[in-house]
């Protein structure tokens, strides 16, 4: 059985009618030394059976350390796939954008053109106007816009311009 600070104290001994050995009074301040670096003893024994029974805050503290870790491996990871996207969508903006600029360089054409052959349009209307004889005023010579009215009133001027040119060549100068 392990001694302890309280079986220092309670020890007896017994004196002899001779008187040696040695002197009680060191005996006894040497016991106390004992009894109190035993006592210390004990109650760091205690601390350290306390501190094995509840969670070490470092061992808590190292837990906390390794969620965060995974944590941010994971932000990082979601982080990365959201930069691909980002990157997968500029890709897909810029293509559009160019898509964008040669659409609106064709219809800029096509305009252009558009506008040529309404001037033209305009010019031949003038031209046979200046040429037959006046048109019924129900029927229209204007342009409107619409291609296939317009293309209308071209086939009713050519028709005119040609009747008149047959008539003109029947006739004698």
């Amino acid at each position: 059985m392990p001694l302890g600070p309280e079986d220092v104290i309670r020890k007896s001994f017994t004196s002899s009618l001779i008187r040696r050995g040695y002197d009680a009074s060191e005996v006894d301040s040497f016991l106390e030394e004992v009894v109190a670096d035993l006592r210390r003893r004990d109650r760091e024994k205690e601390e350290l059976l306390v501190r094995l029974q509840r969670p070490s805050a470092e061992g808590m503290h190292s837990d906390r350390i390794a969620r965060e870790r995974e944590q941010i491996d994971l932000i990082r990871t979601e982080r990365q796939e959201v930069v691909s996207e980002m990157q997968a969508l500029s890709a897909q903006v810029a293509d559009a954008q160019s898509r964008l600029t040669s659409l609106q360089a064709a219809h800029d054409d096509l305009r252009v053109a558009y506008d040529s052959l309404l001037s033209e349009l305009r010019r031949l209307r003038l031209d046979a106007e200046s040429r037959v004889q006046p048109l019924d005023p129900d029927q229209r010579t204007e342009p409107t816009g619409d291609p296939m009215e317009d293309i209308a009133v071209l086939g009713r001027l050519a028709q005119r311009l040609h009747d008149a040119a047959s008539n003109n060549s029947g006739r004698p100068s």
